[in-house]
């Protein structure tokens, strides 16, 4: 029904490996706990329901990094904000996944606001452990800056091999890694 489409008020930053309690969980915390936000009033831009699948997968008639910078580029401007939905701030699989990794640099460079969002259990480990004071601090920031976009993954070798040729031919590997980590 056209009540429930609307233009993407935030780009979803996540990755394929996350289950559906998993992104359901961890969206439902992030609307409990933002003020002034209504579900009603948020519209994700998420891949998985916008990009053509068959299209890149089967077809493999949208690939290619020139429709890879440009496109993506042009989502984050339009949309304007990022939510990067990590399943742990223990060693997260988003930290190891080139294409999120690729996301968040994107929307650092394009000075994007991006949102870190964590499941319950996830955000509750997290505050245990800044409770430790400098200790877990550290503990933390270590967890979080482990960034080496070389060795991220992508589902697809094919995949991996397009991420990975658009950031080391347009920003540079080692830019992105420090972009990221001092971000984290």
């Amino acid at each position: 029904p056209p009540k429930y489409r609307h233009e993407a008020t935030h780009f979803l930053s996540w990755t394929w490996g996350y289950t559906v309690s998993t992104v359901r969980e961890t969206l439902q915390s992030w609307l409990d706990t933002e003020e002034g936000t209504r579900a009603e009033d948020v519209f994700l831009f998420m891949c998985f329901f916008v990009n053509n699948q068959y299209r890149i997968l089967v077809d493999k008639t949208m690939m290619g990094a020139d429709v890879l910078g440009a496109t993506f580029e042009n989502h984050l401007l339009r949309i304007g904000r990022v939510l990067a939905m990590l399943d742990t701030w223990k060693r997260p699989t988003y930290l190891t996944r080139i294409w999120t990794i690729f996301e968040q640099s994107c929307a650092i460079r394009m000075e994007i606001p991006v949102t870190m969002i964590l499941p319950p259990a996830a955000s509750s480990s997290l505050l245990q452990e800044l409770q430790k004071g400098t200790e877990g601090i550290f503990h933390v920031q270590r967890a979080l800056t482990q960034v080496d976009c070389m060795r991220a993954r992508a589902r697809s070798l094919e995949d991996e091999q397009l991420v990975k040729g658009f950031v080391g031919s347009k920003i540079g590997f080692e830019r992105v890694d420090q972009m990221v980590t001092t971000f984290m």
